[in-house]
């Protein structure tokens, strides 16, 4: 239910943040789409004073959840929300002294009035997001994020709609900022009231916390999760600050709508991967190891087969795609295109580990791991900016995930997570990893050749391509692993599902 209501949902955000795309480059430039992007990264950077409260926080409420222990619920809800309090506050004061310093990240001028403006407008919408959102993780830890995402995809089109709305009709960059700000606060709004009605004794108990020993457990795991958070957000965020920086806003714009087609369909499947947290997490507390790694291989040949279709997929359509919905100056090298695919498999392969890593609390043993895949990513990336522009900086980014995060991860979750016969286990799982990757390039490669033979332009010979391609893509992955036990499990699970719903 979690899984089919979030992907439902993202599908339509999709498509309507695409159009709202679209509509935005017909009213402002580049440099606009540059704003956007580049700040977004830095609130994602000051975003670090989270220090991974929430996953720390969720993690804890999995076994009283799972034990309906209301006393120890709302000692940690209390907990949480002091703490939350606490980092909306340090976020709003970093925000404001970053202030001053802000055109010192952008090279050249971009022509736009009011800069410091528009970036205060960025702040506010993350501190309104701190202040009522942590409520969201009691409703998720009871397996239930499908509430959480009806309230947020609901508020999210409404978002898009109006921002539309007010682009057309009164072309005012600052009323279209301003339509996040109220939706985010009234979706926080209704969640925090519907998580006190699924728990009362949350408006009754405000003031108890948990013992010392559980609170000295939360933050040991909290200064874990902040070195995660450091090196996660160094990975993933700092290439449009790189961007600007070396190459300028202009480029920062141009890049975006690449970016955006990536980001949506990492959220698209964050989702998916989301959908399963709060029952692996129930499922680690509960199950034996053996049943346990069995839904993990489950998961992982799922979302794999998940990840390198869209690979293939995105190889294949990216430039098609940005040249029918932008325009063909918004276009950019194949180099640019290849990378970004690599990057966004590499990403989509980790998460079932990661998810299987935090349901048993794992964040201390690989809490260097993050450090070192940042500064790999930061070297790499600014010693090739200069010479090869926008695919330097990619390169650092693929160079952090593979050489340093996809093997640290998995040797941390069979080592301190499943334990028994953990090298056979880690051996399989990259013997798998291998097989995968291999078959993906050379699917996205034939897939593409293929796709260029293919002279159908615009709208519809995007759409003409995508059938081919899907259907080639599905036919070869029934010949070659149509026998696996993975597979037919996962058909298993499908027909129930369908037997639920109907």
């Amino acid at each position: 239910m979690n899984m089919a209501v979030s992907f439902g949902g993202q599908l339509l955000t999709i498509a309507l943040t695409f159009l709202s795309r679209v509509v935005f480059i017909r009213f402002f430039s580049e440099e606009y789409l540059g704003v956007n992007g580049l700040f977004q990264n830095i609130l994602a950077v000051l975003s670090l004073t989270e220090l991974g409260i929430g996953n720390a926080m969720i993690y804890s409420l999995y076994k009283p959840v799972a034990d309906g222990d209301e006393g120890r619920i709302c000692q940690l809800m209390n907990l949480y929300r002091r703490m939350y309090r606490f980092v909306a506050l340090i976020v709003t004061v970093l925000g404001v002294l970053l202030t001053p310093f802000l055109r010192l990240l952008i090279k050249g001028d971009p022509g736009i009035p009011h800069l410091e403006l528009i970036y205060l407008m960025y702040v506010a919408n993350t501190v309104g997001s701190y202040l009522l959102g942590y409520k969201q993780s009691i409703i998720m830890a009871n397996q239930k994020e499908y509430i959480n995402k009806i309230y947020a995809n609901g508020f999210k089109i409404l978002q898009i709609f109006a921002q539309i709305a007010l682009l057309i009709i009164t072309r005012n960059y600052y009323l279209y900022l301003a339509i996040p700000f109220i939706c985010t606060f009234f979706s926080n709004l209704l969640l925090s009231r519907k998580a006190d009605r699924m728990y009362p004794c949350m408006k009754k108990d405000t003031a108890s916390f948990p013992e010392r020993t559980e609170t000295r457990r939360i933050f040991k795991n909290i200064s874990a999760l902040l070195l995660h958070r450091i090196g996660s957000t160094l990975v993933n965020y700092t290439d449009n600050l790189i961007i600007s920086a070396f190459l300028g806003l202009g480029s920062v714009g141009l890049f975006s709508n690449y970016s955006l087609v990536v980001t949506t369909m990492n959220n698209l499947l964050a989702h998916v991967h989301k959908s399963f947290t709060a029952s692996i997490g129930n499922l680690a507390a509960s199950e034996e190891r053996d049943h346990e790694y069995r839904v993990f291989r489950n998961l992982n040949f799922m979302i794999t087969v998940i990840a390198s279709y869209s690979t293939v997929g995105m190889f294949g359509l990216m430039n098609p795609f940005i040249e029918t919905v932008f325009g063909k100056k918004y276009l950019l090298e194949m180099s640019v295109t290849a990378l970004l695919c690599l990057n966004y498999y590499v990403t989509q392969v980790r998460q079932i580990v990661l998810r299987f890593r935090d349901a048993h609390g794992l964040f201390w043993n690989d809490r260097y791991k993050p450090i070192a895949a940042a500064l790999l990513n930061l070297v790499v990336s600014i010693a090739l900016v200069g010479r090869y522009q926008l695919t330097g900086v990619l390169i650092g980014t693929a160079a952090s995930n593979i050489l340093i995060n996809v093997w640290v991860e998995a040797y941390v979750l069979m080592r301190y997570g499943f334990q028994d016969s953990w090298r056979k286990k880690l051996t399989s799982y990259f013997k798998e990893l291998g097989i995968w990757m291999l078959y993906t390039a050379l699917a996205a490669v034939g897939l593409y050749l293929l796709c260029g033979r293919i002279l159908l332009g615009g709208a519809l010979g995007f759409v003409v391509k995508g059938m081919v391609l899907t259907l080639a893509y599905g036919i070869a992955v029934f010949l070659l692993f149509g026998k696996r036990e993975e597979l037919k499990e996962l058909k298993r699970y499908l027909m129930r599902f369908c037997k639920k719903i109907g």
